[in-house]
């Protein structure tokens, strides 16, 4: 669905010139979850926090699953700004989640990277660009958003 998506978006992006937004995100210390509850749970969480995060995006806007714990927002018309406070809306709505798995509460976080599209990009550039903005916040302590 997302090579699909991209391409819709790029090739509209090109002709129209409107602004858009790549967003990638991973839940932190994921592989803890799994180890600490199990993997039912692991894809409970996987499921609430694709919830929690397509609840702040519009209908025009793009969610998918990238693979693990990893997904992908595309946000049509949107400059950095407005993509950013999305972006922390999103953010907090995931923070702000407790799950239950055996009697216990389950909190969690992402970390994300954004980049915008910019003249002479293909889609690789700005994914690229949103993936290595997203190991900042995962080296320096987790739960934010680095915009590339």
């Amino acid at each position: 669905a997302y090579d699909e998506r991209i391409e819709q978006e790029y090739s509209r992006w090109k002709r129209f010139g409107e602004q858009l937004v790549l967003i990638v995100w991973d839940i932190d210390d994921f592989k803890k979850i799994n180890d600490q509850y199990g993997h039912a749970s692991g894809d409970k969480a996987l499921k609430v926090m694709a919830g929690k995060l397509k609840e702040s995006l519009r209908e025009t806007d793009f969610i998918g699953r990238y693979g693990g714990e990893e997904f992908v927002v595309l946000l049509v018309g949107t400059g950095s700004e407005g993509a950013e406070q999305v972006a922390e809306k999103m953010r907090q709505a995931v923070e702000r989640t407790v799950l239950k798995a055996n009697d216990q509460e389950i909190r969690m976080t992402i970390s994300g990277g954004l980049s915008m599209f910019r003249v002479g990009d293909a889609p690789a550039d700005v994914f690229e660009r949103a993936d290595q903005a997203l190991y900042k916040p995962k080296r320096e302590g987790k739960k934010r958003l680095i915009t590339a």
